[in-house]
């Protein structure tokens, strides 16, 4: 059981960025799409859809109990599934779009085919919830009490077929951004290309570590590849800090950018490291149970969105100081 489920990877691919320092483009106008903000493009609107999904979900747990009876007062709020058939339709057009393209042809084909199974899915879980929600708004279980067992197995069953459908889109997604050419650019001699490669760098050990915490950790289980990846993290850190100060920020132009990253940037990184070796060190010690992870999830979750936040602030920074270069 996942006890957060931010649709994804939610602030994970959106906000990222490449050495070419821009930051996400939504704008789907041009006839050719920077690769990047391809990504970024679909990734919003994967979680968009993933957000309607579960709330769909987190709804019907809600609503229904284990063990449906007859003489039970049960409804569900069904509008839910026409806000997600709404963003079901939007995010299609927006995505599945003959104006949408990127240079690479090949890579958006093996999207594309990944987002049209990811909306089928969601496509069928919306259609199963409704079903549920006219079974239960119309007091249909009141004479068929039976037919509830079958209502929840299917619909489970939808749920997790839509959630493996977006694991594997995220998954390629994530194989696309790590041909990523900044890692070569992390010894680049240009203070701002390394700075902006370096935070790449570091983003994607963030990125690790929070999808070994949000996908793949139960708490029961001991969060053996959480440590492992933190672990990896905490060295690139030094790793990074000991590159940038190599080369020389006292420019006019770069003070500000590489200011921003010393006082926003690693300050929030430092403070996801810390709360995530809380989590480890309280769980060894028993601490860390089902009833009160959530405490841990809000922290981890607002520390994760600063990181993106500051990630992107520093590619807007770039951008003004290549402006005033130019």
């Amino acid at each position: 059981m996942k006890f957060i489920k931010f649709s994804a990877l939610c602030a994970l691919l959106l906000l990222l960025t490449t050495g070419c320092f821009s930051a996400k483009n939504n704008n789907t106008s041009s006839s050719t799409l920077n690769e990047m903000d391809y990504l970024n493009l679909t990734v919003k609107e994967l979680n968009k859809v993933g957000e309607k999904i579960d709330a769909s979900h987190n709804n019907y747990e809600k609503n229904i109990p284990l063990e449906v009876k007859a003489d039970e007062e049960i409804t569900i709020d069904a509008t839910d599934s026409t806000a997600a058939e709404t963003q079901i339709n939007d995010s299609q057009k927006a995505i599945l779009n003959s104006n949408l393209k990127i240079d690479d042809q090949t890579k958006q084909a093996s999207v594309e085919d990944l987002f049209r199974e990811y909306i089928g899915k969601a496509n069928s879980f919306v259609e199963k919830y409704k079903e549920v929600s006219n079974y239960y708004n119309n007091k249909t279980y009141q004479t068929d009490v039976a037919a509830a067992v079958d209502h929840e197995t299917q619909i489970q069953q939808r749920y997790q077929d839509f959630q493996a459908a977006e694991d594997n889109i995220f998954t390629k997604i994530e194989e696309l951004q790590q041909t990523s050419p900044y890692k070569a650019k992390l010894s680049s001699t240009d203070p701002i290309e390394r700075l902006n490669a370096s935070i790449d760098y570091l983003t994607d050990s963030v990125d690790t570590v929070y999808n070994a915490y949000i996908k793949d950790w139960d708490v029961k289980s001991e969060p053996k590849t959480i440590k492992e990846n933190l672990a990896i993290l905490e060295t690139n850190e030094k790793t990074a800090q000991t590159n940038l100060a190599a080369l020389n920020y006292t420019d006019p132009q770069v003070k500000p950018v590489k200011q921003y990253f010393d006082e926003s940037y690693i300050k929030n990184l430092d403070a996801f490291i810390t709360d995530m070796n809380k989590l480890i060190t309280d769980y060894d010690s028993g601490t860390v149970q089902a009833e009160n992870i959530d405490s841990y999830d809000i922290s981890i979750q607002k520390d994760y969105e600063e990181i993106i936040t500051s990630h992107n602030e520093i590619i807007n920074l770039t951008n003004e100081a290549l402006s005033t270069e130019e």
